[in-house]
């Protein structure tokens, strides 16, 4: 029943080529990143570095590449990108609603009571608005397999610990903390005072957390030197519900309740009102009803009070200083864990209505059912795929030059999301990365997301973009801002390609090259380009610093022809360069120390995990 529930809520937007989602985030980051992940390892190379956002970018380290996640790996692996992203959308939806059945079963709720909780959830609010950011989907499906264990009595520790590593490899580290508080919440209630089961339960979390460090040790770093960092508190504040809001509860209506930045707070009106009328029949239940409700009653107020952060400015800049906390953009989206207690409320009503007003029951049961099958339909609006895959195209790629090295192009961002040009694997200078490294910001600053800042924003670091090797500019040909193209024309720039009357490609008559000596009378040629490994052929009369046009970040290190190491340097405040005596050739590769130390530490607790499964008892009672 589950699985028709979901499969029928979803099928209109998947169904005869839909797209399950809009064309921002996914299209424009979650699935070109996991397309350039198995074009990777197809070709057998080490996820470690992107050439092709920005002038490069850690790659494995951006978790939300989701470098290690098994699931999508193999689904992106086998089919098309965007095909691709529409089966993980809908797998993990199912993996989520059979886990939720499991464990409201587990907590004493009847089997059909069970089924439908499970079915509301997974069709309304938070998962619904969940589709159009698949690793936040992929890291929330987690959520009822994480308690389920945890109010299990057999090897907890070791299947906890699995199911958090699994949960931070899907790759959303805020929604790793959405799915941490309500699991916490819900265990310090129903184990209250069971200290060593609580403590097996930590320990689960925690060694997950140990087992999970090859990625998140390299995702530390990249998050210190990223621009990504606490909030300012207007912004902070912005992106939580008010009151107002809050009506979505009982109406579907996006307007005129809707939260701007996450307006899905909708929970199915008839299951709503269910959940209101619940509280009057609280002393009727048994007493193990009594405690699984008054649990989810405790997730709910404490997902409101975090949802509009305390509703007051008082409350909001208690919350802002707490670490962690405070660089949850959208808060908003605590609304899961009201959603996870208003399930778990609805299915203890509904278990007490199946024990004694059966007929009336089922057929109030169809009715919720049905109610949020409408609620998919009535949020969501379809895409077609062919719409989807245009966002990618790129025609014109073949006249880019084909050379061993990066050949940098700068999108106008007035047409074209940027990091679409993955699927061509084009090297774009702006990029789209929430973690843009702040020397880069610092030389050429763009909003996180990867729009540019002003109409003149070309003209106003013209300079920066010529120096670190911007070889290609797209602007749209019929474009209103006739002063682009005089600038072009200004600086001798050619147009060499058009898409229609879509946009036009501009070359630069003379584009920095990928690597250089700062004394010209040193020669260097590119002998091979990987993305974690450059190998140069070199002419020099003498020592001299080596330029390389790519991004500076720790790792990067210079073998020279007698297996010298020397370790790269910021040059321009932005690129790599490096102190390299006389030799006639140079390897520069990327071997990250985070990474190894992660690798380690994953190591470490993969052999407790195997420890505590096999030699002793991993729970106690």
């Amino acid at each position: 029943m589950i699985i028709f529930a979901i499969l029928i809520a979803y099928a209109p937007f998947y169904l005869r080529g839909g797209f399950i989602g809009d064309f921002g985030d996914p299209v424009g980051q979650t699935i070109t990143n996991k397309f350039l992940l198995t074009h990777y390892l197809k070709n057998g190379l080490l996820p470690l570095w992107n050439p092709y956002s920005f002038l490069g970018m850690p790659f494995l380290a951006d978790i939300q590449v989701g470098a290690f996640y098994l699931p999508d790996i193999t689904i992106f692996s086998i089919f098309s990108p965007v095909e691709a992203h529409n089966i993980s959308v809908i797998l993990h939806l199912l993996f989520a609603g059979l886990g939720f059945f499991l464990l409201f079963k587990k907590l004493g709720v009847s089997e059909k009571a069970s089924a439908v909780s499970s079915i509301v959830l997974i069709t309304t609010g938070s998962f619904l608005s969940k589709l159009f950011f698949l690793n936040m989907l992929t890291t929330f499906s987690y959520l009822s397999w994480l308690v389920l264990v945890s109010v299990g009595e057999k090897k907890t520790i070791p299947k906890l610990a699995i199911l958090t590593c699994l949960m931070i490899f899907a790759g959303h580290p805020v929604a790793a903390l959405y799915v941490f508080l309500s699991v916490g919440i819900f265990n310090f209630i129903y184990h209250f005072k069971k200290w060593k089961k609580l403590f097996s339960i930590l320990s689960g979390l925690f060694l997950g957390l140990l087992l999970s460090s090859i990625q998140l040790v390299p995702f530390w770093q990249l998050k210190n030197l990223s621009v990504r960092d606490r909030l300012s508190f207007a912004d902070f504040s912005s992106g939580s519900l008010n009151p107002k809001n809050l009506l979505n509860f009982i109406s579907p209506l996006k307007e005129p309740f809707g939260n701007g930045i996450d307006k899905y707070v909708h929970f199915g009106t008839i299951a709503f009102i269910l959940v209101i009328i619940s509280l009057f029949f609280f002393k009727k239940f048994n007493k193990n009803l009594k405690k699984i409700y008054l649990t989810g009653l405790v997730l709910g107020i404490v997902g409101l009070t975090l949802s509009t952060l305390g509703g007051i400015d008082a409350i909001r800049h208690i919350f802002y200083n707490i670490p962690i906390l405070n660089i949850t953009r959208v808060s908003a989206r605590f609304i899961i864990i009201s959603h996870f207690g208003s399930a778990l409320c609805l299915g203890i009503f509904l278990t007490h209505l199946f024990q004694n007003h059966f007929r009336l029951t089922f057929f109030l049961s169809i009715a919720v059912i049905i109610n949020s099958i409408l609620v998919t339909n009535v949020f969501l609006e379809r895409h077609e795929i062919s719409d989807a895959y245009k966002q990618y195209q790129f025609e014109n790629q073949n006249l880019l030059k084909e050379t061993k090295e990066p050949q940098y192009f700068l999108n106008s961002g007035n047409f074209l999301f940027p990091n679409r040009n993955y699927l061509s694997l084009t090297a774009n200078i702006i990029g789209y990365n929430p973690l843009m490294l702040k020397t880069y910001h610092e030389k050429i600053p763009v909003a996180a997301h990867g729009s540019l800042l002003s109409s003149t924003y070309f003209q106003d670091y013209y300079e920066n973009f010529v120096k670190f090797g911007l070889k290609y500019y797209v602007f749209p040909t019929n474009s209103s801002k006739k002063f682009v193209i005089n600038f072009l024309k200004e600086k001798n720039w050619k147009p060499i390609a058009g898409e229609g009357s879509d946009f036009t490609i501009w070359e630069n008559p003379n584009p920095a090259p990928f690597a250089k000596f700062e004394n010209l009378k040193n020669k260097v040629t590119m002998e091979k380009y990987s993305p974690e490994e450059i190998i140069l052929k070199t002419e020099m009369i003498g020592p001299d610093k080596l330029i390389i046009n790519q991004s500076y970040y720790p790792g990067w290190e210079a073998k020279i022809s007698n297996s010298k190491i020397i370790e790269s340097s910021i040059y321009g405040d932005l690129i790599q360069s490096y102190e390299i005596p006389k030799t006639s050739e140079v390897k520069i590769i990327f071997k990250p120390k985070d990474v190894h130390r992660g690798a380690f530490l994953s190591l470490l607790g993969l052999m407790t995990i195997l420890g505590l499964s096999f030699f002793k008892p991993a729970t106690c009672k």
